[in-house]
């Protein structure tokens, strides 16, 4: 029996479509090929506006291919034009596909959901800011990692605590509850980092003189984000 076909992978290669990193990527092609074309057909026009110059019994026909190339050179023009916009316009944040989400009865569920959305929402916004945002999503990504890390701790807590004898209940509680308490500190943390590059945005946009203020405001945020996340790496409640 011939190996079924993998949907798995006809579903990711969809889903690319509606990625705005690679939509992106797409237009730039398609502006570089489209460059590329008219640029070889304004060529081939001059050659031929050139050639049939040669002779002077041909006057319509050097006036009718001298007229196609002047078309052809602006709509080369246009295409540059295009491209130059198209390459200096901030590039989209590559939003990586989301984890599985903890169980529905977890109580890591909530502030998880809350983290992919604050995680879809700070890559709209520091693709408004471009070069600006500096490595933000870099450090905002790492620390989304540590705390996916962190909710995996307690679903696997939440788990044993049914086989769990009745006194060593209460010790595996207080993880659990110095695990919900460092986890929701985190997603609180990278609410402030939204917020700041909220902000950011809207001083870049009303053209306010205190943008520079507001980018440095989002620095201190991913700063502090950042220094979270790597007190969970460095000291975790529970054991790798």
């Amino acid at each position: 029996m011939p190996n079924a076909p993998d949907r798995r992978g006809w579903v990711t290669r969809g889903l690319q479509v509606f990625d705005p990193a690679a939509r992106a990527a797409r237009k730039r092609r398609r502006a570089r090929r489209s460059l590329g074309y008219r640029l070889l057909a304004t060529i081939g026009l001059v050659y031929l506006t050139a050639a049939v110059g040669e002779s002077s019994s041909l006057e319509l026909d050097e006036l009718f291919w001298g007229t196609a190339s002047v078309l052809a050179g602006l709509g080369t023009i246009g295409a540059g034009r295009l491209v130059w916009r198209i390459e200096r316009a901030p590039r989209p944040v590559h939003l990586p596909p989301a984890p599985t989400p903890p169980p529905a009865l977890s109580a890591a569920r909530a502030p998880i959901s809350r983290l992919t959305a604050r995680e879809s929402a700070l890559g709209e916004l520091l693709t408004v800011l471009g070069p600006v945002a500096g490595d933000t999503w870099q450090e905002a990504t790492a620390a989304a990692v540590a705390l996916r890390h962190l909710a995996a701790q307690i679903v696997v807590l939440e788990s044993a605590r049914g086989g769990v004898p009745a006194e060593a209940r209460p010790g595996l509680d207080a993880a659990l509850a110095a695990l919900r308490s460092r986890l929701e500190e985190g997603v609180s943390a990278y609410d402030r980092l939204v917020s700041a590059a909220t902000d950011a945005v809207a001083a870049s946009a009303d053209g306010d003189r205190d943008e520079s203020g507001s980018v440095r405001r989002l620095e201190e945020a991913a700063e502090s984000l950042t220094g979270l996340a790597r007190g969970l790496r460095e000291v975790p409640v529970l054991p790798r």
